[in-house]
Order: C-alpha cells, then structure tokens, then sequence
C-alpha cells in the first residue's frame, strides 16, 4: 500500500499530523522529497477562523493562495465558506502533477475533502495517481459528516493501495506516532533513505489545529 491518508472530523489533528512526518521525513533524509500542498487555517484579528489557504510544499518557489472565506462571495459555497476553485485548479493541481523520472514520487495532500470537490481538475487528478502504482501520496481524505459523505473519498479509502488512519483527538498521539512509523518504514523499503540516520521513529505531540 502506497498512500497513507488521515480521516476523521474537523478539529483532530489531521494536518498538525501531516506537517510533523513531513519534517521527520526530512530529518531522516528521505529522497525524493515529497512535494503538493497543504491547506491552512485563515485566523482573523480576533483569533477566529475566517477561511482557508492552500500552501504547497517541496517546490522551489513555495506558494499561499486564498481557496476559502467567509466574506468574498463566489458561486460555490461549502458550510459556511466560499470557495474559490481556481487556485487548486492551477497551483494545487500543478504541485501534485510532476512526477520524478526515475523511479516513485512523494506527494502530500491536504485533504481530498468537500471544498475541493469543486474543483474539476483535482479530482481527474486523484483518479489519475490513483491508477499509478509510481505515485506514493501522504495526506488527509474527508470523513462522513452528520450523515453525508464525498463519494470521491469514500472511493479513495475503499482503493487497495490506501492506507486509511482513523483519528479522533483522544487517539492522535497514537496515530501520530503509528502514522509516521508506517510512512519511513515504506520508504525504507522501497529505498527511499538517502543517510544512515534510521534510528526509529519517536512519537510526537499533536495539538489540534485541523
């Protein structure tokens, strides 16, 4: 299995998760480094979250985009947040769309959930990676919330190829750590240690953010 995703509600650590195996990755010297983006809390001035941005990670020049707010109106709407697609469409999509020559490629993404739904582009995109045994992806994937589910998701978690981590806030240290041990282990295998520092992998604190 070459994709492991976290599930579960808002508020339970998903991306905090994904941002720390991210630096233990490079900690451990992990190549190729992985590359796509990550989407963030916009907090306003009295500490409220107020929308989304998407940032992508491992690109020469890394990129914060507005995906959501609250105020600026677009034609889609997701709960409480206007969404506007166009940045997944083309700086989301790009981060997650150039493999490496030789061999598997690394791709983190935060999330496959009910606002990038939205976005055409993304979701053909999935589909593609799903079908490509060289694409290796660490991320988050949407859970069922009061009874409604992403079908794209629930198509994602039900592949072969994915591991699903299921985390609430009682269980996300153990996730955590069960987490990361997973993801180096499958690097190492399949050959993906650049240095000889593979001394283990020691669980991590998570505070909740996502």
């Amino acid at each position: 299995m070459e994709w492991f995703l976290l599930t579960g509600q808002p508020q339970t650590g998903k991306t905090t998760v994904v941002k720390k195996t991210l630096s233990l990755l490079k900690q451990q010297g992990i190549l190729p480094q992985p590359r796509g983006f990550i989407t963030e809390e916009r907090i306003n001035a009295q500490g409220k979250r107020c929308g989304f941005n998407i940032q992508t990670v491992g690109l020469s020049k890394e990129q914060t985009i507005t995906f959501a707010t609250k105020t600026k109106k677009t034609k889609y709407k997701t709960g409480q947040y206007f969404v506007d697609p166009e940045p997944l469409d083309t700086v989301g999509v790009d981060s997650i769309s150039h493999s490496s020559k030789v061999g598997k490629s690394l791709y983190v993404i935060d999330e496959i959930g009910r606002m990038e739904m939205h976005s055409t582009k993304f979701k053909s995109r999935i589909v593609e990676m799903l079908e490509d045994n060289d694409c290796v992806v660490i991320g988050t994937v949407a859970a069922p919330r009061y009874g409604h589910v992403v079908p794209l998701a629930e198509t994602v978690k039900a592949n072969r190829r994915v591991n699903v981590y299921h985390i609430k806030k009682s269980t996300r240290d153990e996730v955590c750590a069960r987490f990361q041990e997973d993801v180096l282990q499958y690097l190492q295998r399949s050959g993906g240690v650049t240095r000889s520092k593979q001394s283990g992998v020691e669980a991590m604190g998570v505070e909740a953010h996502d």
